[in-house]
């Protein structure tokens, strides 16, 4: 969704509360390599460290919060759960997430922001993930002095999609500042400045999909797989031309008197022939992703016929049910009757029938 709000361009800036890694997960490195820098806040040592190789960054180690103090943090270094909210840490605790707790310098984002320069900073986005303390991150930053045009924060609980109970509060504690909600991807509930909304709000109409990227289209798995499949040909084409310097050297190894001469030929003949044989299995391998493509796409056409035939079958009988309502109920029957008395009357008499 940033990719999309921000493709057009090269240079920006950005603020990570809660950056964790460097490489797994983060939201900053696509824009990092495209040539962007910004502020990392990370309060785990080990984590921090990775972001050491990028030079244009500023990464500071310690958790951001309302105001300046010590607390301990419960640290978990395999998940991304570490966190300073108790009932967070408890949850995270009982699922066998928590390794150890540390004492974790806590600063308000506008001292750091102040320290480092800015006095005010108009900027691209900022992204807070915290595992529950955002509410306190929030309250120690004036959006007012420091204003991102993107705002994403994490709004749910502990590996779940269902908002958190401070959603509310952190919603007020950002649209107070004239930002406007503009969607709720399961995770992070995103904002745009009120001054950007309206250039914005567009890359939001749609979740993200296949032609967000520029690589992983459609039309370039196709070209993939033709490549593949190319690749695969010209792969038996370059065996059988091996096959065949075998046969020639093993009629030139029988030729040879001398055994020093064809020991030395023997053995550029295994090399050869395990050449042969790996190449064999490639040419497998390739034939068996094609064939596994192949089944994967007839097994997506028969679920989409599954669908649709069930679709059928459930209207059918929900029209076959409302219309056995219909005709137990008075009116069909009084309908009926209707008809029945309408068919008498207009019935003709026999002939030579009077009535007196």
């Amino acid at each position: 969704m940033l990719a999309r709000c921000f493709s057009d361009r090269s240079e920006g800036f950005y603020i990570d509360v809660g950056a964790h890694l460097e490489e797994t997960d983060s939201v900053t490195k696509h824009f990092y390599e495209a040539g962007w820098s910004g502020i990392n806040i990370e309060p785990v040592t080990e984590f921090a460290n990775t972001f050491m190789s990028r030079k244009r960054d500023i990464t500071i180690c310690c958790a951001a919060g309302a105001q300046e103090s010590t607390e301990i943090m419960s640290v978990s270094l395999y998940t991304g759960m570490s966190t300073l909210d108790s009932t967070n840490a408890a949850k995270a605790d009982a699922m066998g997430h928590i390794q150890e707790t540390r004492e974790i310098v806590i600063r308000r984002l506008d001292d750091i922001l102040l320290e480092l320069g800015h006095e005010t900073l108009r900027f691209e986005f900022l992204k807070i993930d915290v595992e529950g303390f955002e509410l306190s991150v929030l309250e120690g930053i004036n959006l007012n002095r420091y204003r991102p045009e993107v705002i994403l924060c994490e709004v749910t609980q502990p590996n779940t999609s269902k908002k958190s109970n401070i959603y509310s509060r952190i919603c007020e504690s950002i649209e107070n500042f004239n930002y406007h909600p503009v969607y709720f991807d399961g995770l992070n509930q995103w904002w745009c400045s009120n001054e950007k909304e309206k250039q914005l709000k567009q890359h939001f109409n749609l979740p993200p999909g296949i032609f967000d990227s520029p690589t992983l289209t459609p039309y370039n798995s196709y070209s993939a797989l033709r490549q593949l499949v190319k690749g695969a040909e010209q792969a038996k084409e370059v065996q059988r031309l091996l096959e065949i310097m075998n046969i020639n050297l093993d009629l030139a190894i029988d030729s040879h008197a001398n055994t020093e001469e064809q020991a030395s030929l023997r053995s550029i003949q295994n090399m050869l022939i395990e050449a042969i044989t790996r190449l064999g299995g490639a040419t497998a391998s390739h034939a068996e992703i094609e064939k596994e493509i192949y089944i994967r796409s007839i097994q997506n056409l028969l679920r989409e016929a599954t669908l649709n035939l069930k679709e059928a079958i459930d209207e059918r009988d929900s029209k076959a049910n409302e219309l056995d309502h219909i005709k137990s109920g008075w009116a069909w029957k009084g309908h009926r009757m209707m008809r029945r008395v309408a068919m008498l009357a207009n019935r003709k008499e026999p002939s030579g029938s009077t009535f007196s």
